[in-house]
């Protein structure tokens, strides 16, 4: 019985380990994923201010952003301008709000930030991504239009990606792992299990039936022979306890 609690505790352990390892790694692959969408909606924003700037119409920016927050998977698109835009052509509508501070973080620093945050509406990924000017950015020339130093900042674009999906997913996910630890594990559980050990006199068969465990020895082919002709023999007794003198004993007689 000790031995048996001994095993189930360690097995519960094993599979606890296994289930947290496994939701790790699976949120940490849904993560990545989120974040390498959030960057295809970065540029595909970009390619469409872009647009919008040589065509003169980025004064009507605002209908490709309420495009882009109708997306299902992610909300709250913004587009904040940096400082070398502003100087140049002003803050821009009521729209372009002032940064926020993981906004204005991106527009000091220049590089992507991107956490994971929740409020009202569920989990998701705040993504904020600096445009930067470049000479070659989606087949454009940013220094064109905007006379700044090459790499400078000129706003950044800020998203949410929606992780409702991912955590339905990974609670599945979890689900079913316990569930299969619970049937793995259930000591009412009927399974045969064979283990067959070479050597000795036989093989040696666990069997568990209901969560008890016998042995039973299963002897091999010489050592059947070997109980097949003890049980031929006749038993102590069974014929007026007459035994056959030891051959010895007889040939003590015959010398005296």
């Amino acid at each position: 019985m000790q031995l048996l609690l001994t095993i189930g505790i360690a097995l519960f352990v094993v599979w606890t380990a296994v289930i947290v390892w496994q939701n790790h790694v699976y949120r940490q692959a849904a993560l990545s994923q989120a974040e390498e969408f959030s960057r295809s909606m970065h540029e595909a924003t970009m390619a469409g201010l872009t647009g919008m700037m040589v065509t003169g119409t980025i004064g009507q920016r605002d209908v490709l952003l309420d495009q882009m927050n109708q997306l299902g998977s992610i909300r709250d698109v913004r587009v904040v301008r940096g400082t070398a835009v502003i100087e140049t052509f002003g803050e821009g509508t009521a729209h372009d709000a002032r940064p926020d501070r993981s906004e204005q973080w991106v527009l000091d620093n220049g590089r992507a930030l991107s956490v994971v945050e929740s409020d009202g509406k569920g989990e998701y990924l705040r993504v904020v991504r600096p445009a930067l000017a470049q000479q070659d950015y989606l087949g454009k020339n940013c220094l064109s239009c905007h006379q700044v130093a090459e790499n400078s900042v000129l706003g950044a674009v800020s998203m949410k990606v929606s992780l409702d999906k991912v955590n339905a997913d990974l609670a599945a996910q979890r689900w079913k792992s316990i569930l299969m630890a619970g049937r793995h594990q259930h000591p009412g559980a009927a399974a045969d299990l064979s283990v067959h050990l070479q050597g000795g006199h036989g093989a040696a068969a666990l069997r568990r039936t209901g969560g008890a465990w016998h042995r039973r020895r299963r002897p091999v082919a010489g050592h059947r022979r070997h109980l097949q002709q003890r049980d031929r023999r006749p038993a102590a007794g069974a014929q007026g306890n007459e035994r056959e003198p030891a051959p010895h004993r007889r040939r003590s007689a015959r010398r005296y």
